[in-house]
């Protein structure tokens, strides 16, 4: 089906936003939605990441921008973006770019809110086709894994936590897309009493959970 430009979308911040041709010169600042536009085959149009991004040919065409938590303005600018693809938490991009540039937050707080977002970008690059593809692999591959993760005994499943910073330490709260995947995959996610998309983690809390896995970003494993 083909697109009909000028598309009207609202962001999970409720903003709507207008694009009015179908976007070439994007960039993307965080890592989830640049694998998206990677998986629906529309990287071509994409021509700045960040170095959170970890798809190797990705990184070796692409400008880099800097980080999740410190993009650089300059850079981005250099790049003439047409769309940008921010998280709410990138303020001061938002802020800078405000009206300039359409910008795009997707939150996530769900696997369905995933495919939701995976479906907007086929629309939003005229490949819906390849976005229902992705989408149907990945609810193929779900359907396997809790095929395989029933057999496991609740007393043998690991508590698994995803380390996402480490001055302070954070983590995904317990409404995330994170934990629900721990689950799915078999293991036990923590509990820290706070939703969000990132929360900080006390000593405390961490010493209470007691994780066996972690798992991290970029340089935050060391």
């Amino acid at each position: 089906m083909a697109a009909g430009y000028p598309l009207s979308l609202t962001n999970t911040s409720g903003n709507e936003i207008i694009i009015k041709t179908r976007p070439e010169r994007v960039v993307s600042l965080v890592p989830s939605i640049t694998e998206m536009l990677v998986g629906i085959d529309v990287d071509k149009s994409l021509i700045g990441i960040t170095y959170h991004s970890t798809l190797p040919f990705v990184i070796t065409e692409k400008v880099i921008v800097g980080g999740f938590e410190n993009p650089s303005i300059n850079r981005i600018e250099k790049l003439q973006p047409d769309l940008i693809f921010c998280s709410s938490l990138q303020k001061e991009i938002i802020k800078h770019f405000q009206n300039k540039v359409p910008l795009v937050t997707l939150q996530v707080h769900s696997i369905e809110d995933s495919f939701d977002h995976i479906r907007l970008l086929g629309e939003i690059f005229n490949a819906q086709e390849n976005a229902e593809n992705i989408i149907s692999e990945q609810m193929r591959l779900l359907e396997l894994i809790k095929r395989k993760t029933a057999l496991i005994d609740n007393g043998e499943k690991l508590r698994v936590m995803h380390l996402m910073g480490r001055s302070p330490i954070m983590a995904p709260g317990d409404d995330s897309f994170q934990n629900e995947y721990i689950k799915k995959a078999g293991g036990i996610p923590p509990s820290f009493g706070q939703n969000g998309s990132i929360i900080p983690v006390t000593l405390k809390k961490w010493q209470d959970f007691n994780p066996q896995v972690l798992y991290s970003c970029g340089d935050n494993s060391e």
